[in-house]
C-alpha cells in the first residue's frame, strides 16, 4: 500500500475526464466501485468513482499506456522517478511546499500547493498556489528568502539584493537545494508534470510540480 505525503486531487480530476471508459470501468473494478449504467456524464462517474486513489491509478495507467511518462534522466510532458527528498517551504507564506532531493546527478524540486499535503488542515482562506511556471519560481524565491532568513539579518540583506536580479531559473532551483541541505530526507517516489529540464551550474536541474509524491519505494502498476 502506498502512504501519500501529497495528492494533488484537482490535477487528478482534471486528467481523468481524459481517461477512456473501458479503463475506467477496468480500475474501477479492480478497486470494487460499481459504475453503473454509463451516464455520459465524466463529473457523474467521477462523483461515483469517489475514491480519489483510484482515479489516480486510471490517470497514471492511461499516461503509461500513452507513453507520456519519462524518467528523471529523460523527462517528457510526465516523469516519474525516485528520489531522497528534503520537505522545504512549511515557515513561508508562498502557499507551496517543495520536494527537494539529488539523483544521478540532477537536483530534483517538485512544488504545489500545501493545500494537497495530506494529513494537514489548511485554512479554508488559505488559497491556491499555482503549478504554472512562473508563479513556482515566485513560490521558490520567497521559500529561499525565509530559509535563508534563519541566517541572520545582515545575512539576509545581502540575499535579498542578490535574489531579486533576473536570475537563471536553475540558479534560483539550485539556491533552494543548497539552502535546504542540512534538512531531514526520506525516500519517496513520484509523478509529475515537467515545468522545466536544463544543465545548472554544476548539476542538471529538473523542476516539476506532482500529480502525487507517496512514501518509500514505487510499485509497478
Amino acid at each position: 500500500m502506498k502512504y501519500y505525503h501529497y495528492l494533488s486531487v484537482s490535477k487528478v480530476d482534471m486528467l481523468f475526464a481524459q481517461v477512456p471508459r473501458s479503463l475506467r470501468e477496468k480500475v474501477s473494478a479492480e478497486f470494487g466501485f460499481n459504475l453503473g449504467v454509463a451516464s455520459g456524464s465524466v463529473k457523474a462517474e467521477a462523483n461515483r468513482f469517489d475514491e480519489p486513489v483510484a482515479r489516480l491509478r486510471a490517470v497514471e495507467r492511461y499516461l503509461v499506456a500513452n507513453n507520456e511518462i519519462g524518467t528523471i534522466e529523460e523527462p517528457r510532458d510526465w516523469f516519474a522517478g525516485e528520489v531522497m527528498a528534503r520537505t522545504v517551504g512549511f515557515r513561508t507564506k508562498a502557499k507551496a511546499v517543495f520536494f527537494v532531493g539529488e539523483v544521478l546527478g540532477t537536483i530534483v524540486t517538485l512544488g504545489g500547493s500545501q493545500r494537497n499535503l495530506l494529513g494537514g488542515k489548511p485554512s479554508p482562506s488559505d488559497g491556491e498556489s499555482s503549478s504554472d511556471f512562473t508563479p513556482m519560481l515566485d513560490a521558490l524565491e520567497a521559500v529561499l528568502l525565509d530559509e535563508l532568513s534563519w541566517g541572520g539579518v545582515e545575512r539576509m540583506h545581502v540575499v535579498r539584493e542578490d535574489v531579486h536580479r533576473v536570475w537563471p531559473w536553475h540558479e534560483l532551483v539550485e539556491s533552494v537545494a543548497m539552502s535546504s541541505i542540512d534538512a531531514p530526507r526520506q525516500q519517496v517516489h513520484f509523478l509529475a508534470r515537467l515545468l522545466g529540464a536544463t544543465h545548472g551550474t554544476s548539476e542538471r536541474v529538473v523542476l516539476g510540480t506532482p500529480l502525487y509524491v507517496a512514501g518509500g519505494a514505487a510499485n509497478p502498476l
